[in-house]
């Protein structure tokens, strides 16, 4: 399975496939885009425990919207933490 990585580098900016995104339109496309390519594919978002969640908010809500099931949804922390 193909697995999307996003990874959260401040309140607003969500990193996915090396571009920064900054909102949930730009965000959208992006995972739709992969999702044509790549259906099925797992989401992965990487936080640190200290991040504030408007970008998690962000990635999960567009996630939603594009279809991924949220079983295919993973975030983890540098600490070792992982949310499914």
């Amino acid at each position: 399975m193909f697995t999307i990585k996003a990874i959260i580098k401040d309140d607003v900016n969500v990193q996915i496939d090396g571009k920064n995104f900054t909102n949930r339109h730009e965000i959208v496309n992006k995972l739709s885009n992969l999702l044509n390519t790549y259906p099925g594919a797992a989401l992965h978002i990487e936080a640190d425990s200290n991040t504030y969640f408007r970008a998690i908010g962000n990635i999960i809500y567009a996630s939603q919207q594009v279809g991924v099931p949220k079983e295919n949804i993973s975030i983890t922390t540098p600490e070792g933490n992982i949310f499914k």
